[in-house]
């Protein structure tokens, strides 16, 4: 990967390499979010006539279905583990997104703070961090504007 732009009119390049995993299934929400923007296509072009009305409720049913999602097309049942032993297609199961099937508690025991810095081998930046300034809800320019205002205000209430 090569990024290049001005920065404080310098010509900058900054390059890396690494490698997309053929699969990750850390984020199976990703593919869950995805599909509902492919929904909302659908829903928006069968809104202005470009899809038929047939085609598109069948394809958001399958999509709802693929991903486990509610949507106009398809619902939701909750079922007790027994039940849901007893009823479920083993077939479907597997068919789920992947990762999607990780128990909570499993989900919840993985470490929150882990490193996705895939440019660990060839760092793109040397040596420099993005700065900190502020982070906060009041940035230090607003800090100062208000600093003013209050110092303002106090001096008009010693003269009146």
């Amino acid at each position: 990967m090569t990024l290049t732009g001005r920065l404080t009119g310098e010509d900058k390049t900054y390059t890396t390499k690494f490698d997309f995993p053929e699969v990750d299934t850390e984020n199976p929400e990703v593919e869950r979010l995805w599909a509902l923007a492919q929904i909302e296509e659908i829903e928006v072009r069968r809104s202005i006539g470009d899809v038929d009305a047939g085609e598109s409720q069948e394809a958001i049913r399958d999509l709802g279905l693929a991903y486990q999602l509610v949507t106009d097309e398809t619902s939701m049942v909750v079922l007790s583990d027994q039940a849901f032993e007893q009823r479920w297609d083993q077939r479907a199961l597997e068919s789920r997104p992947r990762g999607a099937g990780m128990p909570p508690a499993e989900r919840a025991a993985q470490p929150v703070a882990v490193s996705r810095r895939v440019d660990a081998q060839q760092p793109m930046f040397e040596g420099r961090k993005a700065p900190r300034v502020g982070g906060g809800t009041i940035d230090p320019f607003s800090a100062s504007l208000l600093g003013l205002i209050r110092l303002g205000l106090a001096v008009r209430r010693k003269h009146s």
